[in-house]
Formats: structure tokens, C-alpha cells, sequence
């Protein structure tokens, strides 16, 4: 055989080079793709393609490296004086330091990294109440860290992990005492190029180490959401653990939510439901919980205009169906509930509305008789638009509804009631941006049954009325005023006897002062009373339960000025907040939740910046789990 031309083995031993030079590791970059060259039919000869600068994968592909790394962070020396309720001072002196570092990955579309590290160095001492000595509480150093990675974070599909390991003494003053968090966090999200569809979820874990007590939290979200024309798909999972090694308590929450959205026309809308929730509490070793679920579907239908009547109204039909099973954690008893329901709803006029129901219901509980009822139901009701009266605006309206009703261990029973109502409102305008609102209603009802249960036979009358005044104002200065006070009463007497009553004040306000300096509040308060009585089966005498006022109130007050003394970039605030009641809780799975329960707090700040120099005296005084804690912290803190 011939040997090949030389200049044919030049190319061949070229080829061999390059192949083993890209099995080589590459620590710089790799090619996603490069056109190779390609060969001429007739001739044989190699032929290179032209560059093409609009082909998008030519290039030298994905540059793995980062980018040129920015770095800030800062320093700060912190002192610190500390005295609890009981007589205990603690004075610290913390030097604090944290550097950040930001860069990405070949571009910063597709993953941006942010690193960060710190250190709290300290000395502490305590005395004990009662005027006994001062202890040296030594020195001590505590590491900080944070790492977050984001890939594709402005693409369809964000991805994002982050890891934090804190201490209490970096945010500030810790009125419960100091302790380390440990919480990390990843999301993932999806979403097309075109549509409203979505599936998004996120595992998120905090652990609060206060020494002598861990605080543990691991939440689970998942939603997802799917939209066509005529069909609308959503889901849902939450799942939270919360655990304590202080008591063992341990709480779980879970629930599984979906819909469907049925849509075939303008006129039919059916909307199907599935939840599941189970809630399970260790406490002091005894467990309690519950599990509940269920099913239920709603739709409603429009007919055309005088498809029944003939007088152009167009009728409603309205279904519904449900189902319930609830069981008790740790119990053999379950209990499961169907319940359907058929009406029709159809509009004489303006004013006057007509409808018909029916029911039916069966119950069924393992250590109890099934219990099966059924009920048909008509109501004709008079509603008509507000009319003017004096200059006030008047609403009346009025129904009158009768049933029947069968129940299985009742027996059947009749029910005959009387509604009536009314509302009087007015708003008088004081100077040209000041409004007064007042308003009154007032409802009577009234209720015959008949058959059935003779302990409950009989008729039941009930009135309900309420007042309420608002007072709203906004000045050309800025400033926005609103302040609202609403009463309300309904009294039952009858077959069973009960009273509620409620009392509510609200006031927002908001004032700029001055170019500087202005301050904002917003109050409310509460009060609820529930009185009611019952029929004691085996006596037949009423049985007085009464629960008396239940009180709430929630207030903020915040002054700020952003000159103060007219010093430049010399800042004063000034925080009031109290509240009777702790909504955020970790236990029923809010991450976020704050350690503490604070119910009333008092504090200053006086904040001065420099440059990158930034200077901060605070002095706070608070109701901390009913202990009154006062603080007061001086920091020094340069960034760069």
C-alpha cells in the first residue's frame, strides 16, 4: 500500500494531538460546542468553515471561573449594659467584625455566589440583685458565617441555597438573653415562557441555641399552579416540625390543599376542593392532635334570561357537596359527614329576591347512632337601593323564610322566621379635606319551631344594633389622620338566651413635623363579651355560659428626626410599641417569629454617620415575658 502524502500525516498526527490535549483535565474553560472542519466530497480535500459571528455556539463556551471578587464588610466595638427585673446587671464589651465577598460564575445570569465570615470577641461581667459582688464572666469568641448560592436566579427556573450561622450580639441588645441561630434555606422555582403556571417550593430550617436550650424548626412549602381555558389547577403542601429541648414539646402541622376550576362557559362555574390537615402537639408527654379531611364541590349556574319566569331576569342555580371525616390523634373515634345541597336564587326587579333550598345531611361517628336529616327551605326577601332621607342614606330591607325539617333523632320539625333590618349613614365634609362618616343599623328577627325536640320547641327573638363614627383628614402639609369607634350588641332570648357584645377604637395617624422630622402612630383597641345559655337535656333548666370581657389592644408610636440639633446625618428615633397578644408563634410554623414575647417596649436611638464611620447610643426599657428588662447599648462601627 502507497503511504499516504506528507502532508496528509501532518494533519493526521495534528488530529491525534488535539485528541489527547481534550482528555486532558481543563481547569480554565471547556468548549460547549465548536464546528468542525469539514471535508470536500470530490476532492478530499479539508476544507475550514468561515467564522459565522452570528452562530450562538461557537465561542469558547462556558468560562469556568469567577469573576473578579467584591469584598465589603465591617468593624464595630460595642459596649453594652444590661439590668433585669430582679436586681442583675450585666455590663459587655463586644468587638465585632464581618467581611463579605460577592462575585459570580463566567456571567452574572447564571450563578452569583456571596460568601461571608465574622467573629464576635467578648468580655462580659454580672453582679446578682441584692447588692452582691460582681463576677468576671471571662471572654470569650464566637465565629459567624453565611454562604448563598443563586444559579439561574433571573431565569424561569431560580434555584437558591443559603446557610447562616449568627449570633444574637451582631443585631443588637438580645433582651432574652444571647444565643446562636443556625438556618439554612433552598428554593426552587419553574415557570414557562408564557402563562400565568408556576411550581415553586422551599425547605427552610432555623435551629436557636440559647446554651441551655435548643429552639428547632424545619418548614416544607410546595405550591404549584396550572391555568387553561377552561380548566384552573392549584396545590399546595406545608409541613412544619418544631421541637424544644427544655420540655420536649414537639408539635407537627401538615396540610395538603388542592383545587380545580371548571369554567366551560361565562355562565357555569364549578370549583372542586380536597384539604387534609393533621395537627399533632406533645406536651408534657401527653399527646393530643387532630386529623381532618376534607372533600367539597361548589357550582353555580346561570340560566338564560326568562328561562323560568319570563320577566327577563336570568335565574341562578347554586349546588354544592361536602364531605368531612375528622379523628381525634391517639383516638379510635372518627367521624365523617356528608352534606348536599340544591337552591335556586331568582331576581324580581331591583328590589325583591326570591330563593329555594334543600338539604340533606347524614352523620356518621364509631361510638354513636348514625344521624340522617333533610331539610327544604323558601325565602322571599325585600332589599332595595339606598334612599336618600334628610340628607342621610337609608337601607332597608327585610325576609321573610320557612323550612321543613327531618331529623333522625328529632324527629320533624317546622320553622317559620321574620328578618327585619335597617341602616341610617351620613358624611359631613369639614373645610375641603376633612370627612366625618357616622352610621347606625339595627336588625330584629324573630323564629318559631314547632315538633321535634319539646325542649327545644318554642320561639327564639333577637336584636342586634350598632353605631359607629369616623373622622378622616389629610392636610396640604402631608399630614393623614383617621380615628374610628364602632359598638355593637345582639341579644337572643328564646329557646336558648345569649348576648354579644363588641367595642372596637382604631386611630391612625401621620404627621410630617418638619422637612426633618415627623412622627406616625396607630392604635387599636378591643373588648369582646360572649354571655350564652343553653338547654341541659336531662333537666330541661337553662344553663347560664358566660365568658365576661376579653380585652386586646395593639399600639406604635414612632417619632423620627433626620437632623436632629441640626447636626447633618445626626438622627433620632424614638419607639413605643405594646401589644396584648403574640400572633407570630415558631410552634404553629412561622420561621420568622421572634424569640421573645415583648408586650411593651420603650427605646431611643441616636444614630450619627460620618462618612463610613457610624456611631449609635440606644437606650431601651421592656416587658419581656413578663419581665421588665432595661438596656443600654454604645457602638462605634466603621465600614469598608
Amino acid at each position: 500500500m502507497p503511504r499516504p502524502p506528507q502532508s496528509l500525516r501532518h494533519r493526521r498526527a495534528r488530529w491525534l494531538a488535539s485528541l489527547l490535549l481534550a482528555g486532558l483535565p481543563q481547569a480554565a474553560h471547556a468548549a460547549v460546542f465548536t464546528p468542525a472542519a469539514k471535508a470536500d466530497p470530490p476532492t478530499g480535500e479539508v476544507i475550514a468553515p468561515e467564522p459565522n459571528g452570528s452562530e450562538p455556539l461557537s465561542g469558547g463556551g462556558i468560562q469556568w471561573r469567577f469573576a473578579p471578587w467584591r469584598m465589603s464588610g465591617a468593624v464595630a466595638v460595642d459596649l453594652r449594659w444590661l439590668r433585669q427585673e430582679d436586681g442583675t446587671r450585666t455590663s459587655t464589651a463586644l468587638q465585632l467584625t464581618d467581611i463579605d465577598f460577592a462575585s459570580y460564575l463566567w456571567q452574572p445570569w447564571f450563578a452569583q455566589v456571596r460568601l461571608g465570615l465574622g467573629w464576635v470577641a467578648s468580655r462580659s461581667s454580672a453582679s446578682g440583685g441584692n447588692g452582691s459582688d460582681a463576677n468576671d464572666g471571662g471572654t470569650g469568641i464566637a465565629l459567624t458565617g453565611r454562604a448563598a448560592l443563586a444559579v439561574f436566579p433571573a431565569s424561569r427556573f431560580p434555584f437558591e441555597l443559603r446557610a447562616d450561622v449568627s449570633d444574637s450580639r451582631s443585631a443588637g441588645v438580645s433582651l432574652a438573653g444571647d444565643h446562636r441561630t443556625l438556618r439554612l434555606a433552598l428554593s426552587q422555582g419553574w415557570r414557562p415562557g408564557r402563562g400565568n403556571d408556576q411550581l415553586q417550593f422551599l425547605v427552610d430550617h432555623s435551629t436557636i441555641d440559647s446554651g441551655d436550650v435548643k429552639d428547632r424548626l424545619t418548614t416544607f412549602t410546595a405550591t404549584a399552579t396550572r391555568h387553561l381555558p377552561e380548566h384552573q389547577f392549584e396545590g399546595g403542601v406545608t409541613w412544619s416540625d418544631h421541637r424544644r429541648s427544655d420540655s420536649d414539646d414537639h408539635t407537627q402541622l401538615a396540610t395538603v390543599r388542592l383545587r380545580h376550576g371548571f369554567n366551560p362557559t361565562p355562565d357555569v362555574q364549578i370549583e372542586s376542593l380536597a384539604n387534609w390537615n393533621t395537627a399533632k402537639f406533645d406536651v408534657g408527654g401527653i399527646t393530643l392532635g387532630s386529623d381532618t379531611r376534607q372533600l367539597s364541590a361548589f357550582g353555580t349556574w346561570r340560566l338564560p334570561p326568562g328561562a323560568l319566569f319570563g320577566n327577563g331576569a336570568a335565574p341562578l342555580v347554586i349546588g354544592s357537596a361536602r364531605w368531612v371525616q375528622v379523628r381525634s390523634i391517639g383516638s379510635p373515634i372518627v367521624g365523617d359527614t356528608f352534606t348536599a345541597t340544591a337552591g335556586l336564587s331568582h331576581e324580581f326587579g331591583a328590589a325583591w329576591r326570591a330563593s329555594a333550598s334543600g338539604t340533606a345531611t347524614t352523620t356518621r361517628t364509631t361510638n354513636q347512632p348514625a344521624r340522617d336529616s333533610a331539610s327544604l327551605g323558601a325565602t322571599l326577601a325585600w332589599s332595595p337601593p339606598a334612599l336618600p332621607l334628610a340628607g342621610w342614606r337609608w337601607t332597608p330591607n327585610a325576609s321573610v323564610n320557612t323550612s321543613l325539617a327531618g331529623d333522625s333523632q328529632r324527629g320533624a320539625r317546622q320553622l317559620v322566621g321574620v328578618q327585619g333590618g335597617h341602616a341610617l349613614s351620613r358624611d359631613w365634609a369639614i373645610g375641603e379635606q376633612s370627612f366625618v362618616t357616622f352610621a347606625v343599623t339595627q336588625s330584629a328577627a324573630t323564629l318559631h319551631e314547632s315538633g321535634g325536640d319539646a325542649l327545644r320547641s318554642g320561639r327564639t327573638q333577637a336584636i342586634a344594633h350598632g353605631a359607629s363614627v369616623g373622622w378622616q383628614t389629610t392636610s396640604s402639609g402631608g399630614s393623614q389622620s383617621y380615628a374610628a369607634l364602632s359598638a355593637s350588641q345582639s341579644i337572643t332570648r328564646g329557646v336558648a338566651d345569649g348576648r354579644f357584645d363588641l367595642v372596637n377604637l382604631q386611630w391612625n395617624q401621620r404627621v410630617p413635623m418638619t422637612r426633618y422630622s415627623g412622627f406616625s402612630a396607630n392604635a387599636t383597641a378591643q373588648a369582646t363579651r360572649n354571655e350564652a345559655s343553653d338547654v341541659d337535656p336531662f333537666t330541661g333548666q337553662k344553663r347560664q355560659l358566660a365568658a365576661g370581657w376579653q380585652p386586646f389592644y395593639s399600639a406604635a408610636l414612632s417619632y423620627d428626626h433626620q437632623r436632629f440639633l441640626d447636626v447633618p446625618r445626626l438622627r433620632l428615633a424614638l419607639l413605643l410599641s405594646a401589644s396584648s397578644q403574640q400572633i407570630e408563634r415558631r410552634a404553629l410554623g412561622d420561621i420568622d417569629a421572634p424569640r421573645e414575647r415583648i408586650t411593651e417596649s420603650l427605646e431611643a436611638r441616636l444614630d450619627w454617620s460620618v462618612g463610613r464611620l457610624e456611631t449609635r447610643l440606644a437606650a431601651r426599657v421592656a416587658r419581656v415575658d413578663a419581665r421588665t428588662v432595661a438596656a443600654l447599648q454604645a457602638r462605634a462601627q466603621r465600614r469598608f
